[in-house]
């Protein structure tokens, strides 16, 4: 190490190295990821020898073993020789293939040693005195304007994705020198700081980077030469200190970079653009139509205006005829309950004398004889005569009733389609009352009905005039049977009467459930016109008051129609003098950048060793340069 620093110059060195650090942490103060990880790390630093000229004369390595996982011996991997414990007292021993396993009891190791490896980045320094060149020696004690040019160029390169990479380093070179010899000091790429006494000169560059990214050394703002200048008087040249890293893009996360699709991402924004710029004057063509047919629209709101007044008038009939049609139906089915219970009185009288044939013709002469019309007893005859009248009012109250019930229901069914067209009520439900109605039409069929009760009291009839007739000629026996027909007579009219009976109750029944169906439908029919008409009524009210304020419907399309066309040109001047030059500038500049710089990141995350890491191992490397610029 003594090679590298001199004892007389010792703090002088120390400063250097102090600022040159700080510098560098103000400038990405990275976190590396090898500290994090929990296995060993080599953390290597290559001390660099150079001449005034910047040409390499000695290369020292420094490595620090940090035992993290605190083990008993450390196995490394090294290229150095002369390899010499700096602090402690640990022995290594040596294997194959460069392999050397220190006895570490849980320590860490520091060593060092030689090698004849060329450094990454080399230098070549120039000096000029009023714009001629010098040797850096033959700057002391002189004045003038000095000029002092470092170049730097990187040899070292690493396979990313099949293509060779420069490792992206990081170069920071820096000069403490009293501010009594050298004063208006400026550098580029880096920073002057004064304290009065002293000024501490910083410049950075990135030799090589620039060229992998695609890009040009200023467009980068940064490159591969550092150039100071100033004023000397009676000039004391100082050493140069340089550090090179490429530690800044250790911790750098590379998957959301690689994720990335500039292309895709660009063409996704004109794409976009253009849609939103055809939308605009999509809009503005429609609202354009609108503003120039608003004197037709005036006219249509006149028309339903009229239109929305004439549906209130109609649903208030519409509502007065279901109201109706609730009241038919019942009324109905009360009549024909009623003329029914008559007819079941009479047929209960009339079986009660044929019963009493069956016992015999004496007691059916006296049936006949004996019948004085009273209400006691009536006689076979008035009872028939009784029956017949209960039959003619049946047939007349189902005649009225039916009458009644058609008008109803055919106006039912007018108000159930506009109910059904207004959608106040489902099709299922118009389905359903309408099914109900169709059925209760049917009552014509109830006709058959009191016809075959009428046959059967004219064949009552028959039978008993014919009873009558023979009860005095006839005795029963085979020589005179005239009254055993008779009685055969009665009995099949009574029958057919019966079962006459029988099917007018079972259809009475049935008409009673459907009249109960449609007294039901027709109170839901009443409810939904109630509603609609109020809704009618509603409308009614609003096309008014739309028929009413056309006028600032018009104006306010109007207004609309220039605030579309303002935006349509709008966006396509943002189109063409945005988005546009945005694509292009992609396209023609930076189409490729992103790929390339991640290329240039990972070239840098591989590189972590100068001589070398063995497996299971993490390593980071720095390499500090000292140019003696005098004797």
């Amino acid at each position: 190490m003594n090679t590298f620093i001199n004892k007389s110059k010792k703090t002088k060195v120390l400063s250097c190295v102090a600022a040159a650090a700080v510098t560098f942490v103000m400038t990405a103060a990275p976190v590396f990821a090898a500290e994090s990880s929990g296995r060993n790390v080599k953390d290597e630093t290559v001390y660099v020898v150079t001449e005034s000229d910047g040409s390499t004369s000695d290369i020292i390595v420094s490595d620090h073993l940090k035992n993290k996982a605190s083990t008993d011996t450390i196995s490394d991997t090294t290229s150095l020789t002369d390899i010499e414990n700096t602090k402690g007292k640990e022995k290594f021993t040596q294997g194959d293939n460069d392999t050397i396993t220190w006895a570490a009891k849980g320590k860490d190791i520091y060593y060092q040693g030689k090698t004849d490896k060329e450094a990454p980045v080399s230098m070549s320094v120039k000096y000029y005195l009023d714009d001629k060149e010098v040797a850096g020696k033959d700057l002391e004690g002189k004045s003038g304007k000095v000029r002092i040019v470092i170049s730097y160029e990187n040899n070292e390169t690493v396979n990313v994705n099949g293509s060779d990479v420069k490792v992206p380093f990081v170069v920071l070179t820096g000069m403490i020198i009293e501010n009594d010899c050298f004063e208006n000091i400026t550098v580029s790429s880096g920073k002057v700081i004064d304290d009065g006494e002293k000024s501490f000169i910083v410049g950075m560059a990135a030799p090589g980077v620039a060229e992998s990214l695609g890009l040009s050394e200023s467009e980068l703002g940064f490159g591969s030469t550092v150039e100071i200048t100033g004023d000397a008087d009676e000039f004391t040249p100082e050493d140069l200190m340089t550090v090179v890293t490429n530690d800044f893009f250790q911790d750098i996360d590379t998957d959301k970079l690689s994720s990335m699709d500039p292309d895709g991402q660009i063409k996704e924004l004109d794409s976009a653009a253009k849609e939103l710029m055809s939308g605009t004057n999509t809009l503005y063509a429609g609202i354009h139509k609108l503003s120039t047919s608003s004197a037709a629209l005036s006219t249509g709101v006149s028309k339903l205006n009229k239109g929305a007044s004439d549906l209130s008038l109609n649903f208030a009939d519409a509502l007065s005829g279901s109201l109706g049609l609730e009241q038919g139906t019942a009324e109905f089915s009360e009549a024909l309950s009623t003329n029914l219970e008559k007819m079941k009185t009479g047929v209960a009288q009339l079986s009660e004398g044929s019963s009493k044939l069956t016992t015999g013709a004496a007691d059916l002469k006296t049936a006949f004889d004996t019948g004085d019309g009273t209400e006691e007893n009536p006689g076979v005859l008035a009872v028939s005569d009784s029956i017949k009248n209960g039959v003619a009012d049946l047939q007349d109250g189902i005649v009225k009733a039916k009458g009644a019930s058609l008008q109803y229901l055919n106006a039912a069914k007018d108000a159930l389609e506009g109910l059904k067209t207004a959608g106040e009520i489902t099709d299922e439900e118009y389905d359903s009352i309408t099914g109900a109605i169709d059925k209760s039409i049917e009552y014509q069929n109830m006709i058959a009905v009191p016809e075959t009760l009428i046959a059967g009291t004219a064949g009552l009839d028959s039978g008993l005039n014919a009873i009558y007739t023979e009860i005095t000629v006839g005795d029963g026996t085979e020589e005179n049977p005239g009254l055993v027909k008779g009685t055969a007579a009665v009995q099949a009219g009574v029958a057919g009467l019966q079962k006459g009976l029988d099917d007018a109750t079972a259809e009475t029944k049935s008409l009673t459930s459907i009249a109960n169906e449609i007294a039901a439908g027709a109170k839901k029919l009443a409810a939904g016109q109630t509603k609609l008409a109020a809704g009618a009524e509603e409308l009614a009210a609003g096309m008014s008051q739309l028929s009413d304020n056309s006028g600032l419907l018009i104006s306010g399309i109007n207004q609309l129609d220039a605030g579309s066309k303002t935006l349509n040109e709008g966006m396509q001047k943002f189109y063409q003098q945005g988005i546009a030059k945005i694509v292009s500038l992609y396209n023609s500049e930076l189409k490729g950048t992103v790929n390339s710089a991640d290329a240039v990141i990972k070239a840098g995350k591989q590189y972590n060793t100068f001589t070398q890491v063995p497996d299971g191992m993490d390593g980071s490397v720095k390499f500090i340069y000292r140019t003696k610029v005098a004797d």
